[in-house]
C-alpha cells in the first residue's frame, strides 16, 4: 500500500507540481450470490468528483465473471479503455475537470458458491502548497 501511495504522490507531483495532498481510501466488497449478479457501483458512467483517482484496485476477485473496468472520453462519449481488472491491478486516472468517465460492469458468479470482487478505491485532491 505504500509504494502505491508513493506512486500516485509522484506520478501527481509530475503531472501538476503538487507538493501537497489528501488522499482518502474507501473499500468496497461486491458479493454475487450463486448464478447471481451484483453492481459493483451502480451509478453508472460517472466522475467521482476528486482530482485523480484509483477507481479500483483489486484486492481479491473470486468465483466472478464480469466487472470489466471502462474508461470513456466524456460522459459516454468514446470507450477509451475496457479492461477486467485482476487481482493487484488498478486504474489510476485524472477525475474531476477532465474529460475521463469510469464506469464497471456488474459482476456474476460462476457457480453454486457465488463469488465476490473486493477493491481499495483512492481519492487523491490537490491541496494549496501552503495548506495545514
Amino acid at each position: 500500500m505504500l509504494r502505491l501511495l508513493a506512486d500516485v504522490a509522484e506520478t501527481v507531483h509530475r503531472r501538476c507540481g503538487a507538493q501537497r495532498l489528501a488522499v482518502s481510501v474507501h473499500q468496497m466488497l461486491t458479493v454475487a450470490s450463486a448464478h447471481g449478479v451484483a453492481e459493483p457501483a451502480p451509478k453508472g458512467i460517472h466522475q467521482d468528483g476528486a482530482d485523480y483517482i484509483v477507481s479500483a484496485l483489486v484486492l481479491r476477485r473470486h468465483g466472478v465473471g464480469g466487472g470489466i473496468s471502462r474508461v470513456y472520453h466524456d460522459h459516454g462519449g468514446r470507450l477509451l479503455l475496457s479492461h477486467t481488472l485482476l487481482e493487484g491491478q488498478g486504474l489510476f486516472q485524472p477525475d474531476a475537470g477532465s474529460s475521463l468517465w469510469h464506469e464497471v460492469t456488474a459482476i456474476h458468479a460462476h457457480g453454486e458458491s457465488g463469488g465476490e470482487r473486493m477493491i481499495l478505491g483512492l481519492d487523491v485532491n490537490v491541496l494549496p502548497a501552503g495548506a495545514a
